[in-house]
């Protein structure tokens, strides 16, 4: 198991953070990962109850499929459209 940071630790994301990073980073980078996650958590608004989680990290996880599938423009020329076999499940 990775050992994560303390900053990583404090964050109420993290866990969606961390695997929201493994799936899409190598597409989109970590950057991008990180502001996507962090303007849907923005939208839900208030501390992140057990319901908002799940709500945030739908949100960012559709937001950075249809990045990653090219449907949604990105801050970068470096993103390649990715099979629906490659983004897992959920995208």
């Amino acid at each position: 198991m990775k050992k994560m940071s303390t900053a990583l630790h404090t964050d109420t994301l993290w866990s969606i953070r961390e695997d929201l990073h493994e799936r899409f980073d190598g597409v989109l980078g970590a950057a991008t990962v990180d502001t996507v996650l962090d303007d849907a958590a923005a939208d839900k608004g208030g501390a992140a109850s057990f319901f908002k989680k799940v709500l945030i990290e739908r949100a960012a996880t559709e937001q950075l499929a249809s990045m990653a599938a090219g449907e949604v423009a990105v801050g970068s020329a470096d993103v390649y459209p990715l099979s629906v076999s490659v983004l897992g499940a959920a995208a």
